[in-house]
């Protein structure tokens, strides 16, 4: 057992020695509550943000330091943002000030265009409606996506009858003889490529038919127009003529492309009401020469 004691005093020292090292701290130290609960919340947080950034406790530093990093990097954010509203502000007056220049010209090619929907409307029988475009009070606190200018075509059927929205004063075939008007007036910078008239002949016949069929002849020329018509006059200045007859009671029709003799007899079947006749088929003969004739001047 002599090895032992040896031992022990060597080990009775080292605790004599740790015990005064103990108590010099234990002097020292001065126990702080705000401290200590100072402490606590801190290891909370940093647990948290353990959890949060799925990191170990030492990868924190390194973690908060790219932050701050990034953080600097947009301390300039407020300056751009405030550069950007300037340039939204100077684009939009900008804006407001070529909308208002598009508006003059609109106005401008408005009246034009009026002038022109008058003639051809006379010229198609509606020589007592009058025809107007107006412009609402410039949006300049809420542009259009194509300027600032809200634009309404009105009729007066008669001249008479106050101004009114298109659709809420002319008819049928008013709108279509309208349409006709206005498509007439704007074939060379209008980009529709096809349009099609229903009851373009409605309350009209005789010369009148004859020359809205010459109109709608002349918008031809620069684009692809489709009639529905019963109208003998306009029918036979088409290039192409179909035929839509309905099968029975179904709801169904067979369309027929006509042409020669089956052509001729339909134009005049359309000029009389009592079935066909030499007078008829003379006078629809004389619309097909006619028509061929305008054809080859144009």
């Amino acid at each position: 057992m002599q090895g032992w004691k040896d031992e022990l005093g060597s080990t009775r020292s080292i605790l004599g020695e740790l015990n005064r090292t103990l108590l010099d701290i234990s002097r020292e130290i001065r126990y702080n509550p705000e401290k200590v609960e100072e402490n606590r919340l801190r290891v909370t947080a940093l647990t948290g943000f353990q959890k949060r950034w799925n990191c170990e406790g030492s990868d924190l530093g390194a973690l908060a330091d790219d932050l701050r990093n990034k953080l600097d990097g947009m301390s300039n954010l407020d300056a751009e943002v405030e550069n950007l509203e300037a340039k939204i502000a100077d684009d939009e007056e900008h804006l407001i000030e070529i909308g208002k220049k598009l508006s003059l010209l609109r106005m401008e090619a408005a009246r034009k265009l009026e002038t022109q929907v008058h003639d051809k409307l006379a010229f198609i029988a509606m020589e007592k409606a009058r025809f107007r475009i107006e412009f609402d009070s410039l949006q300049l606190d809420d542009p259009y996506t194509d300027g600032l200018d809200k634009v309404e075509f009105q009729l007066s059927p008669d001249g008479k009858i106050s101004y009114n929205t298109l659709s809420k004063v002319a008819s049928g075939g008013e709108m279509s003889r309208i349409l006709l008007a206005l498509k007439s007036s704007l074939a060379t910078v209008d980009d529709i490529d096809s349009l099609i008239f229903d009851e373009i002949d409605q309350g009209i016949s005789g010369r009148v038919a004859r020359l809205v069929g010459q109109q709608l002849f002349e918008l031809a020329r620069e684009r692809q127009v489709i009639v529905v018509t019963h109208l003998p006059q306009i029918a036979s200045l088409g290039e192409l003529h179909l035929s839509v007859r309905h099968d029975g009671d179904s709801r169904t029709a067979t369309v027929h492309a006509l042409g020669g003799e089956e052509r001729l007899e339909e134009l005049a079947a359309l000029l009389t009401a009592t079935g066909l006749s030499d007078g008829a088929l003379l006078n629809a003969r004389e619309m097909l020469e006619s028509a061929q004739k305008l054809r080859a001047a144009s």
